[in-house]
């Protein structure tokens, strides 16, 4: 399914929790680089310099050879929207065997030039495929043509820039879907994106514990970000009423006490959450949304003038911060806020799980006793848990 070697992707996960916890002195220089001797990685990924400098490149280099191809198109004067659907077709499915190439033959991953390949390509099938079927009305099937390809490449080559276009899209299909029932809007709009982003959310969480799953690990944690987001921004008073206003001419909103609570009990179940959970994205959107709170609350009852209230607001979040950084700081939790403390407690154990990954006899899975990936607080390994 996925386009890369997988082994190739277990080692740069194992090599990257080892660079993580030698950077924390809690594995010896030997371990180190035993870990990187015993798990080999040979992808081409050169740093971010050289990586956008290829992207460059190759982006003129297809963009030359596309508008020689759209030059062609227009001296046989192509004008009919299915004829150059069908030519962008050919020449997206002609950019995606590229795009193979380089990721199955020369091994790219992360170079810039695969990066380019698989945009463009997916660009062109979607503008294909839409003006092939160009006489649709309305933007809902041309939404529902383009998120098959938009899944396919994020699934195939594990793109987190995919991922979320796809997120859109879907959540674009639910509101045009939505939007064709009159009846049901916009009183059940709110509730439809509360349980969109909801299911999105529940269905990421799961599938981030299942070991099959961790070549996906960055674009669920998208995932999970977008449905965080949406979530509140579907039961945010103010968000409702421009919404209701701006498209379906209703300014009022229904169950207006329910989204009050919303709208000022979310961002605190957010921090709670992400602070119990060691959960650092939640917590930095609960903190976006507390501020959102914050800026809906003046922006009703404007009980001090604005650069009053944004410093009330900021106030507010330096506070909740601070509360923050004490409880991180306790003795006895899980997580810290600060960095491990060099030869601490941890490095017996971290030396014997990696000596084990470095001289086992068969390669380990990430996620099978030991688990990498996640981003969250402290510990050891990139997930801050053993």
């Amino acid at each position: 399914m996925i386009a890369y070697n997988r082994q190739w992707l277990d080692a740069r996960n194992v090599r990257d929790a080892a660079a993580n916890w030698h950077t924390k002195h809690l594995i010896s220089p030997a371990i180190w680089q035993a870990i990187h001797a015993r798990y080999p990685v040979g992808f081409y990924s050169p740093n971010v310099f050289i990586r956008i400098g290829l992207g460059i490149f190759c982006w003129i280099l297809v963009s030359s050879v596309g508008g020689l191809a759209a030059l062609f198109a227009s001296m046989i004067s192509l004008d009919s929207l299915p004829l150059i659907g069908m030519l962008l077709l050919f020449s997206g499915a002609c950019i995606v065997t590229m795009l193979e190439f380089f990721v199955r033959s020369r091994h790219h991953h992360g170079s810039g030039i695969d990066d380019v390949l698989l945009y463009i390509g997916a660009a062109q099938l979607i503008g294909g495929v839409c003006l092939v079927f160009s006489s649709f009305n309305g933007p809902l099937p041309y939404f529902c043509l383009a998120l098959p390809i938009l899944i396919a490449g994020a699934v195939r080559y594990a793109d987190t820039l995919l991922t979320a276009l796809a997120y859109a899209c879907a959540l674009a299909i639910a509101f045009l879907i939505f939007n064709e029932i009159d009846f049901l809007m916009p009183q059940v709009l709110p509730f439809a994106g509360i349980l969109f982003s909801g299911t999105g959310y529940w269905l990421a969480r799961r599938k981030k514990q299942d070991t099959g799953w961790r070549f996906w690990s960055a674009n669920l944690r998208v995932v999970e970000a977008m449905s965080l987001v949406v979530f509140y921004l579907s039961g945010n008073f103010w968000v409702l009423q421009q919404v209701g206003s701006e498209f379906f001419g209703v300014y009022s909103v229904s169950f207006a006490w329910f989204f009050w609570v919303f709208t000022l009990a979310v961002p605190v179940l957010y921090v709670y959450a992400g602070l119990r959970h060691r959960d650092r994205l939640v917590l930095w959107i609960g903190l976006g949304a507390a501020g959102m709170a914050v800026f809906t609350f003046w922006y009703y009852f404007r009980v001090l003038p604005l650069a009053g209230a944004a410093t009330l607001g900021g106030a507010l979040l330096l506070a909740l911060a601070y509360f923050c950084i004490r409880h991180l700081k306790k003795a006895g939790l899980p997580f810290t806020y600060t960095d491990d403390e060099p030869g601490g407690p941890l490095l017996p154990e971290a030396e014997s799980l990696l000596v084990a990954q470095a001289f086992g006899s068969q390669t380990a899975v990430p996620g099978e006793g030991l688990s990498f990936g996640g981003g969250k607080f402290g510990g050891g390994g990139a997930g801050g848990s053993y």
